[in-house]
């Protein structure tokens, strides 16, 4: 019985994170069904918000953070142009030298 209710309060948990995370702009949350009403003004957002060094974060929640922020990014590709996608990625990505090679476009993840 209390392990149930633990999962109950881990899911809840999880359903006020991306929900915050993901802003009032967004229709459905769970199962990886969330669709966007805008979605390129949305990838744009999420691309100029992103934390693009998360991996490299000693604070759990922020690199907790950070991917959830990339699996949003990566729904929102596969919801816009691949022309668009990559443009827009390219123009936010850090200001590094080395950035274009860190963060190569997922061409994959993007909307044929």
């Amino acid at each position: 019985m209390k392990i149930l209710r633990l999962k109950e309060i881990i899911k809840e948990e999880i359903v006020n994170l991306l929900e915050f995370d993901l802003g009032p702009g967004w229709v459905g949350v769970g199962s990886g069904n969330i669709k966007s009403k805008n979605a390129v003004s949305d990838l744009e957002n999420a691309l100029k918000n992103h934390h693009w060094m998360y991996k490299m974060s000693d604070d759990h929640s922020r690199y907790t953070k950070g991917k959830i922020e990339r699996d949003n990014i990566y729904r929102l590709l596969s919801q816009v142009d691949c022309k668009v996608a990559k443009k827009l990625w390219y123009k936010h990505l850090p200001r590094h030298p080395e950035a274009k090679k860190m963060f190569e476009f997922p061409k994959n993840r993007c909307k044929k």
